[in-house]
């Protein structure tokens, strides 16, 4: 996280909404071993916008992974031992949840709290890509 300066203040999830407005955080420090009373933790805002999420997701060095292109799956396939953040939308409710993952093939899917919501789509994985150059 160091270098990175949020732009905006992020946002709180609407009541009643499934999660916390923390999936990001909890994704992106799981998958980089950050304990909750770190620096980086600390310095998360709740539920930033999309494109906050892209600057992150640059500045950290991490990988986007579609499995729904085959080139991709079968990356994924080849490296299923990976640690990695899956990443869901919910295209009606203009809205997406991260999620850390010990390895790509340990995938969870969708906890149960969010499959309520209805359209949810695994649009990709974010992979650490310090990790796929070795």
């Amino acid at each position: 996280m160091a270098g990175f300066v949020w732009t905006t203040a992020g946002s709180s999830l609407p009541p009643g909404a499934p999660g916390d407005g923390w999936c990001v955080r909890d994704s992106v420090c799981g998958l980089f071993g950050w304990l909750s009373s770190s620096p980086e933790w600390l310095s998360f805002i709740e539920c930033p916008q999309p494109d906050e999420v892209d600057r992150l997701v640059l500045h950290l060095g991490l990988v986007r992974v579609n499995p729904t292109i085959p080139h991709h799956f079968a990356w994924l396939v080849g490296n299923l031992r990976l640690p990695c953040i899956s990443v869901y939308n919910f295209h009606s409710r203009q809205r997406s949840h991260f999620q850390h993952e010990s390895s790509i093939g340990g995938y969870r899917g969708l906890p149960v709290v969010y499959r309520s919501l209805g359209d949810a789509e695994l649009v990709e994985f974010l992979i650490d890509g310090r990790v796929i150059s070795r």
